[in-house]
């Protein structure tokens, strides 16, 4: 059969030179395919290298391990990136770190994605160039140069509304701060009205409002009707020991105003 004759096949047990030029024993085969299967397993035991070279697979004599894809520890593996993709709920989220450089060093190195229907896109990341973008932040330890690590903390109430009598203190917000060292920014608006003064403080239980005070910021009334008036004020406070803080808001235009605010916090140690 001429088809047959076409076809190399060889088995080979002997003792010569290997390339190092050391006499050892050698198995020899060569095959167009060549199958193992072990009923319960099969060994490869050396005391030396073990190296495989395949197309889409290759083990070097160091150890290198090179593949076109694959998992790895519940990793997926593709020619430029490796992922894993989690279900929660109704969502897909996906963790992401890529060889490719599309953008060069703006592209990112890794990142976090979720799926809209549409495909994954990006809610973080870092790029090789080091920028970090994401659509939420919580910073817990921050370190600059080689100085001590400093550790922080960010904090954001959600923004409350309600009235606030005239000539009375309002209590819009409130939020409680551990024991550290606090910057805190105010943020207080009111409906329009051109008469009076408008203020916007930091209180706890037991303090009042009072004009002067230095956790208080007493702003003229808009001398124009019918424009809103806000009010952002930005303090440094020592809370001693853990504290609930008050944004309280104050007003004397002579009628009922609707107001609204709420505080970030950022500890700095």
């Amino acid at each position: 059969n001429e088809a047959i004759k076409n076809v190399d096949a060889k088995l080979e047990l002997k003792v010569g030179n290997n390339e190092y030029n050391k006499i050892v024993s050698m198995l020899n085969a060569a095959a167009d395919e060549i199958n193992l299967k072990g009923g319960s397993k099969i060994n490869i035991t050396t005391a030396g290298k073990l190296i495989i070279s395949a197309g889409n697979f290759q083990l070097d004599a160091s150890g290198n391990i090179k593949a076109t894809g694959g998992t790895i520890g519940g990793w997926s593996i593709d020619e430029t990136s490796i992922y894993n993709d989690v279900k929660i709920g109704k969502s897909t989220y996906r963790g992401y770190i890529q060889s490719q450089l599309d953008d060069g060093v703006d592209s990112w190195a890794f990142s976090t994605q979720k799926d809209d229907g549409n495909g994954f896109y990006g809610t973080a990341g870092i790029t090789y160039n080091g920028n970090v973008f994401c659509q939420k932040l919580e910073v817990y330890d921050l370190t600059y140069g080689n100085d001590k690590v400093i550790p922080a903390q960010w904090k954001q109430t959600i923004s409350q509304t309600g009235t606030c009598q005239n000539n009375q203190n309002f209590d819009v917000n409130s939020i409680y701060l551990e024991k550290g060292y606090w910057t805190l920014q105010l943020r207080a608006w009111f409906s329009s009205n051109g008469s009076g003064i408008r203020g916007v403080g930091l209180t706890t239980g037991s303090n009042n409002f009072e004009q002067g005070n230095d956790r208080f910021t007493m702003v003229p009334g808009c001398s124009f009707t019918g424009i809103a008036q806000s009010i952002i004020y930005s303090v440094n406070i020592v809370v001693s020991t853990p504290t609930i803080y008050n944004l309280t808001l104050f007003q004397n235009s002579g009628s009922s105003l609707s107001c609204g605010g709420y505080i970030r916090a950022f500890r700095l140690k």
